[in-house]
């Protein structure tokens, strides 16, 4: 069930909320793109309420049914890119010209219990409809790495990467990214993935692609489209919260044809994972090289057991909700092909290799 929220302005009241929250959502989702000490020395320096933007009227807090703080972010008419009040290395209060500069997305959080809900894209399409009515042609932000699936997914673009210092000789990687506020491109429909675990394997779990793509049809997506048949399947939703897409995605699988693990990602994240992967510089077969889809970011207690290993014949790499695969003998000889997630971490995953995920690009038409 979709669920219900409400955004309004953040005022100064709301600050003691807000801080925790944003101590939550870095502890919550940092984790696997920061390690430990990144993470408490950015909430202790960088990541904070900038009251700037609450005095501004510029920022946004949004509430869940119960009340509680599902996420918060906002946007900026000044020069300040990043960071808390009082985090002082990049703050600069002058104001930007609409003409020429671009508006600041800024100080987004979201709780780690409403991730995926479509949280931050109901701040994120606030925020663009003030600075466009402000007069802002562009905006532009630094993004923290969990963050950057979202904003490719709503539009944004930009590789260039910076360290962010956050004491004791620690820094954090961020990125720059940039969008175009182009009217033409508001309400566009999202294009996603799903990727269903085991179908068709071994004369086992069978599912003819033209019924599961009636499935999917049945739940009013549009341009459902599948390759090959191992469960890809592309399509379109106006929907933004992809968790909610998941859970309503499984259910129909389960009711019409069985029980499997169903994961979602935007096209946008499917391209990012590509261009981010580490492994890149490498040289293998496509078919030897697997992203693997989780349900949520492992511990650092399963992360450390999955790295443990990383060898002559097996390197993994892990980011957010994505385990990046480089595998210099068969899939089958290691912990990937023997289920070392499912036996061992105990998680839902499901992989693809670096080939279909291309061919699911071009199927949506992204390549």
């Amino acid at each position: 069930m979709t669920m219900k929220f409400l955004l309004r302005k953040a005022v100064l009241d709301d600050r003691a909320r807000l801080a925790a929250l944003i101590r939550e959502s870095v502890r919550g989702l940092a984790p696997g793109f920061y390690d430990a000490e990144q993470i408490e020395r950015s909430i202790e320096t960088v990541f904070g309420v900038d009251t700037e933007l609450i005095d501004d009227g510029t920022y946004f807090i949004v509430e869940a049914e119960d009340r509680r703080l599902a996420g918060c972010g906002g946007w900026s008419k000044r020069k300040t890119l990043f960071g808390a009040s009082d985090y002082e290395a990049s703050r600069d209060p002058g104001f930007l010209d609409p003409s020429t500069d671009a508006a600041k997305i800024r100080a987004f959080f979201i709780h780690p219990d409403f991730a995926r809900r479509g949280v931050g894209t109901l701040i994120l399409d606030e925020c663009e409809r003030e600075a466009r009515a402000a007069g802002f042609k562009t905006a532009e932000m630094m993004a923290t790495l969990p963050g950057v699936p979202l904003y490719r997914a709503r539009g944004y673009r930009g590789d260039e990467e910076f360290e962010v210092a956050v004491g004791g000789g620690v820094s954090i990687r961020c990125v720059k990214m940039r969008k175009d506020l182009n009217t033409e491109k508001i309400n566009q429909p999202m294009k996603y993935a799903a990727f269903l675990r085991g179908i068709n394997v071994g004369g086992k779990t069978i599912i003819r692609m033209e019924a599961l793509r009636a499935t999917f049809a049945a739940l009013g997506v549009s341009g459902v489209r599948t390759y090959i048949q191992s469960g890809n399947v592309v399509f379109e939703a106006d929907e933004t919260d992809e968790s909610a897409i998941t859970e309503r995605i499984a259910a129909a699988v389960e009711r019409d044809f069985f029980k499997t693990p169903v994961m979602v990602r935007s096209i946008d994240e499917i391209a990012a994972i590509i261009d981010e992967n580490p492994f890149k510089d490498e040289h293998f077969e496509e078919k030897l090289f697997h992203v693997v889809f989780l349900d949520a970011p492992l511990s650092e207690e399963q992360t450390a057991l999955l790295l443990a290993k990383n060898g002559p014949t097996e390197d993994y790499a892990v980011r957010g909700r994505e385990i990046y695969c480089f595998l210099r003998r068969n899939v089958s000889d290691s912990a990937l092909g023997k289920d070392f997630l499912g036996k061992k971490l105990k998680v839902a995953a499901t992989g693809r290799n670096l080939r279909t995920l291309g061919k699911i690009l071009e199927l949506a038409g992204e390549k």
